[in-house]
């Protein structure tokens, strides 16, 4: 659910990551894909049903959720 007020982070574990493009393709607005690696976009994240639902999809758990 979309939380306006709670601040998130989001860590890559770039050792981990394949690249697939899952989080770019389910929030394109926080993540992209460079070098075959996820990368956060940066600035401010607030938790969106999105965001959390590319960190769940990510098929090698690549991603982790966390407050600010």
């Amino acid at each position: 659910m979309d939380d306006p007020d709670r601040r998130v982070t989001v860590e890559v574990d770039t050792t981990t990551c394949v690249g697939s493009g899952t989080c770019a393709m389910v929030d394109p607005e926080h993540f992209s894909v460079v070098d075959g690696k996820a990368r956060v976009v940066p600035g401010e994240l607030v938790a969106t049903e999105d965001l959390e639902d590319a960190v769940l999809d990510c098929p090698v758990q690549a991603l982790r959720l966390g407050d600010a």
